[in-house]
């Protein structure tokens, strides 16, 4: 949708505008939650990332690659996820 479209230079990053932008988000009474939320769910998720090698080790692991092949299991999941998703929604009724 971009190709032949002139480059401009990048919009200046105006605070004030910035900080209006969150205090219209945050004005909304659920906003605190769903953040509050988004950022256990981050800390319980990407939080053990550093600790999954320990955690084999205590487990009787001692291959560092398992760990490494842990994590990645995670990326492709995701991957996997965003390349699924927009087929599995209509099969479950979402619009």
């Amino acid at each position: 949708g971009f190709r032949g479209a002139a480059l401009t230079a990048p919009p200046k990053t105006d605070l004030k505008t910035l900080r209006q932008g969150y205090r219209t988000i945050f004005a909304n009474p659920n906003t605190r939650y769903c953040y509050s939320a988004v950022f256990v769910e981050g800390c319980c998720v990407f939080g053990l990332f550093p600790f999954i090698a320990a955690f084999l080790f205590d487990l009787g692991e001692k291959s560092l690659s398992i760990a490494g092949i842990v994590i990645a299991g995670f990326a492709v999941g995701g991957l996997l996820y965003t390349f699924t998703v927009s087929r599995m929604l209509p099969l479950l009724g979402v619009k």
